[in-house]
């Protein structure tokens, strides 16, 4: 690749044609992107660049929404994004996400709606396009969604309160207090643990079960409580900071 140039000559005279050798090749990967395992309010970085001739076009795809986010091409040996050379902040929600000249995508802070599996594909006419798909992994802490038991229940009566998460990465362990104590082997009283909630049940109600219940979740990544107070119908909950201080 480069100028050649021809020349002729003769007795008369010299003549001679310069003209360029251009030679297209196909996109090469300088750095292709990794998966991460982050957690929410992080930041991270993708790195995605390749080389060829002409300069590769880089686009970045999110898989769950099935079309391209950001778009920026490499043009006369300097990055442009929507003809800017600045980064420019883009994507989901037009927030978050900073797509840099070098190929790199910055995601700060990182959100649970930013999890997912993304596509960066370098082409430039000459087969064959590449393409690197990695994931983005966000570990959330749990938050629990709040519950209550029920306001008419008599005794005698089955009673039941779920404990479920509006968010949280697995695996996550459960814990039931009642008064600050917890609940093992509590006559009439049993608990129900499932992957992503925990029901608690007593059969039958009984004055000396009313007080108040916490449910305790937990991950690698944090926890969450949750407090409800169990009444009987015609009953007044016990004070249990009365109690205590007795004790």
């Amino acid at each position: 690749m480069g100028n050649y140039t021809c020349t002729v000559e003769n007795a008369f005279g010299k003549d001679e044609w310069t003209f360029p050798l251009v030679i297209k090749a196909p996109p090469s990967w300088v750095s292709v992107p990794q998966d991460i395992k982050t957690s929410e309010d992080k930041s991270v970085m993708f790195e995605c660049s390749a080389e060829g001739h002409p300069k590769p076009v880089i686009s970045w795809m999110k898989h769950d929404t099935s079309k391209i986010l950001f778009y920026f091409k490499l043009l006369n040996d300097s990055f442009h994004f929507l003809q800017s050379k600045e980064p420019k902040t883009i994507g989901l929600n037009e927030d978050s996400m900073t797509l840099f000249p070098n190929g790199s995508l910055l995601i700060s802070p990182v959100k649970s709606r930013h999890a997912g599996t993304y596509t960066c594909t370098a082409s430039n006419n000459v087969d064959p396009s590449l393409k690197f798909t990695v994931s983005l992994a966000v570990n959330d802490p749990p938050i629990i969604q709040p519950f209550s038991f029920p306001e008419t229940a008599s005794q005698g009566q089955r009673v039941t309160a779920a404990c479920g998460i509006l968010q949280g990465s697995k695996p996550l362990t459960f814990q039931w207090m009642k008064d600050g104590k917890e609940i093992i082997n509590v006559p009439n009283t049993s608990v129900d643990i499932q992957a992503e909630y925990s029901v608690l049940t007593i059969s039958p109600a009984s004055k000396s079960n009313a007080g108040n219940y916490t449910c305790i979740v937990r991950n690698s990544f944090g926890q969450h409580s949750h407090d409800a107070a169990f009444t009987l119908k015609g009953e007044e909950m016990p004070n249990t900071s009365l109690i205590q201080n007795s004790l």
